[in-house]
């Protein structure tokens, strides 16, 4: 048995419980989209509006965020997602180090709203989300994500309790995970009868001028470049339904190194 002694507060939060309980991914609004909302997108009756609210209040005031998901479509395996910092990129690569990035560094990551890690890197922490796999029970996964967070604990000890230098990588091999990026977002069309294609997995490869989809008023969604399918829509949409539409119809990504990822300021977590 090997003791833990928690020198520092640890908040454990359950993102939205009333989604898992229902076996949906939301049930008013995407949760991850809804925080730092201005009063004019907020609404009161949205049960993911509230949510955020109430999370935000701890979120806010967090040095630290690893946000555990998993991905709606299959998924071959787990991966990081964030906005492209150092302290994050340092975070992520010491807490699992051969774990594949998914990062950017211009701009929101979608127009849809602010997501958890992006909300905290807002306040001064630093925060990133890791895919485990495909939504689901699997020992895989809850191994994976058991070793992150005590991993998360460990970092957070050497580097902010105890101010190691951050020069000083907690695991070294010459084993190295893909890195990504976009090479394009593919916009979901905002009116018409639109038709995904239904059987695009997450790292699937794709080819510029592969079909995407269909659309009533477009004709064929194809591809605008070469590279891997992230988090493909599978949203039928009417031409005549009310409900909110995604935004994008899916990304597509591109294998970048770490002498590609831009200068950023260095660890000042001002919490």
């Amino acid at each position: 048995l090997h003791e833990i002694v928690l020198d520092f507060p640890i908040v454990v939060m359950l993102g939205n419980r009333q989604a898992a309980l229902l076996g949906k991914r939301y049930v008013d609004a995407d949760l991850n989209r809804s925080f730092a909302q201005d009063s004019t997108q907020y609404k009161p009756h949205y049960y993911e509006h509230q949510r955020a609210k109430d999370l935000a209040t701890i979120l806010s005031d967090s040095a630290y965020l690893l946000d555990i998901h998993q991905t709606i479509g299959f998924s071959p395996k787990g991966f990081y997602i964030f906005a492209y910092s150092e302290p994050c990129f340092h975070f992520a690569r010491n807490i699992l180090p051969y774990q594949d990035i998914v990062t950017y560094w211009s701009g929101a990551y979608t127009t849809e709203g602010v997501c958890s890690d992006q909300f905290v890197c807002s306040h001064g922490g630093v925060g990133v989300t890791l895919e485990l796999g495909t939504k689901g029970f699997e020992n895989y996964q809850a191994a994976l994500g058991f070793q992150a967070l005590l991993a998360t604990q460990g970092y957070v000890r050497r580097f902010h309790i105890y101010n190691q230098p951050h020069s000083m990588h907690l695991h070294t091999s010459s084993q190295q995970p893909h890195i990504y990026t976009w090479n394009a977002v593919v916009p979901y069309p905002p009116t018409g009868e639109v038709k995904p294609r239904p059987n695009l997995n997450n790292f699937d490869q794709i080819c510029q001028g592969d079909i995407l989809g269909e659309s009533s008023t477009l004709g064929n969604i194809v591809a605008p470049a070469d590279g891997l399918a992230l988090f493909p829509s599978r949203i039928h949409c009417g031409a005549h339904d009310t409900k909110p539409r995604p935004h994008e119809l899916i990304r597509i990504l591109k294998a970048v190194s770490i002498t590609d990822l831009p200068v950023t300021p260095k660890h000042s977590v001002n919490k």
